[in-house]
């Protein structure tokens, strides 16, 4: 219940003739995050044949440089019982916010892979992956109050290489094709990164304690 018609009391008195406690009918909270942009990147590749069963091949992918804006919308709408039937208190509509001209720059990504075959019986290959999650990096325009610093020292602080490994291999039998595969996945975070990963299990223990 809600007092809303205090305001409306000009005479102790007369307070009889209004419901001071209205029934809440419905609460409705909306919130609205959108986030648009643009991106682009590079990929080029080469691929080096040794023999006719054995090829290599390395592949580069750039950066990608992106172009974000965020934009959200946040309001309570309170429906109550009045006088004259449901009364709304508020706007769905009522809280807007604007955050534009930020820039993210994921890492490189470089591919080194083979393949051998076996014939017609099948072949075999195997791949290294190796990102630099340290080269990502936040910015902005002059119209900001930030300019990330604090979140670029991070990365560059607590992310490092990462190194992935993947193996793949297919036997032909007839007209029956068998594959199976396998992959390796480094982190990517350094060895004073392991108070911050460590901390939501910390958090999860006081918690079931």
């Amino acid at each position: 219940v809600n007092n809303v018609h205090e305001f409306l009391i000009s005479d102790p008195d007369d307070s009889q003739n209004f419901n001071l406690l209205l029934d809440t009918e419905s609460i409705t909270y909306r919130d609205e995050f959108t986030t648009t942009g643009n991106g682009i990147n590079a990929r080029m590749g080469q691929i080096f044949r040794r023999s006719d069963v054995l090829r290599f091949g390395i592949s580069f992918k750039s950066p990608t440089y992106l172009d974000l804006t965020e934009e959200y919308t946040q309001g309570v709408l309170h429906n109550v019982a009045g006088l004259n039937g449901t009364v709304a208190l508020g706007d769905s509509l009522d809280g807007e916010g604007f955050f534009s001209d930020y820039n993210v720059t994921t890492p490189y990504v470089v591919t080194l892979g083979g393949m051998y075959l076996f014939g017609k019986r099948g072949f075999l290959t195997a791949d290294v992956e190796i990102t630099d999650y340290s080269s990502a990096n936040l910015s902005s325009s002059a119209d900001l109050n930030t300019n990330f610093s604090a979140e670029n020292e991070a990365i560059s602080e607590l992310l490092d290489f990462a190194i992935n490994y993947r193996l793949g291999a297919e036997v032909r039998i007839d007209v029956l094709r068998l594959r199976a595969g396998g992959a390796l996945f480094s982190t990517a975070f350094k060895e004073e990164a392991e108070e911050y990963l460590s901390v939501p299990d910390l958090q999860l223990n006081s918690l079931t304690a």
